[in-house]
């Protein structure tokens, strides 16, 4: 067996493994949560089916990364599923950028229920709304603007061609990516700025959120990761204060 075959049953086995634990997940947050939870209950059945959806994406239309010289590109091939390979491929980019977002929502919310902030963690019709559609908003803007930049075109085409299939008919495929620098009629290798432009925009939706609107109006921007590292610290922070006071 060779290494990509191997690669491929393995990525097969854990996403069945990762559909499984998920759903056992969902089942426990629904019949076995208890209803003070309020809000986060909800939030967490969100982000379950979320997952799931997204890992029943994998198994179903499964997408290979290329990685060459100054090209990246991730392709879906139109032979491995019965899905529109166009669709899928920009459907899994929205759920990858609103993933991303989701994960900030979490350290978030779980640092305003420890600082007692009732009124965005207790159970509110409006509050779950904002809660569940700032990331999806951040995924559809992530994925226009990755369809925009990143969509197939001349240098993506003749990176497919030349780098990976050397050649070969590219019709079945859809690809999203990028060629910074690819090769022009007379062979001399010229900057592809669309892709760069492309980079820069969509490395900047990644990394920024627009988290939500907290009190007095504020508004508060940073960048993803910072958002998980900061919440999670100052949530631990707290927990760990609030432990002192009990002993």
């Amino acid at each position: 067996m060779c290494l990509k075959a191997a690669v491929d049953k393995i990525e097969k086995v854990c996403g069945v493994f990762s559909i499984f634990t998920i759903s056992v997940l969902l089942y426990l947050i629904i019949f076995k949560s208890p209803h003070r939870l309020g809000v986060y209950k909800y939030l967490m059945i969100y982000l379950s089916i979320f997952e799931l959806v997204y890992a029943s994406l994998f198994l179903l239309a499964p997408s290979q990364i290329y990685i060459k010289d100054s090209g990246f590109l991730v392709a879906v091939d139109q032979k491995l599923t019965v899905f529109p390979v166009g669709m899928c491929n920009l459907l899994y980019f929205f759920m990858f950028g609103t993933s991303l977002a989701n994960f900030g929502v979490h350290f978030i919310y779980r640092f305003l229920a420890v600082i007692g902030n009732k009124e965005w963690t207790c159970f509110n019709a409006t509050r779950v709304f904002i809660w569940i559609t700032c990331p999806e908003i951040l995924g559809i803007v992530y994925t226009i603007s990755t369809h925009e930049f990143f969509g197939m075109n001349e240098a993506t085409e003749q990176f497919m061609k030349l780098k990976v299939l050397q050649n070969d008919s590219i019709d079945h495929l859809s690809f999203i990516g990028f060629y910074i620098y690819p090769v022009d009629q007379n062979g001399k290798k010229y900057v592809n700025w669309h892709s760069i432009f492309g980079v820069t925009a969509v490395s900047t939706l990644i990394n920024y959120d627009h988290v939500l609107r907290l009190r007095h109006d504020t508004h508060f921007q940073t960048i993803s990761i910072s958002i998980m590292l900061y919440f999670g610290t100052r949530c631990y922070t707290k927990l760990h204060s609030l432990t002192d006071i009990s002993i």
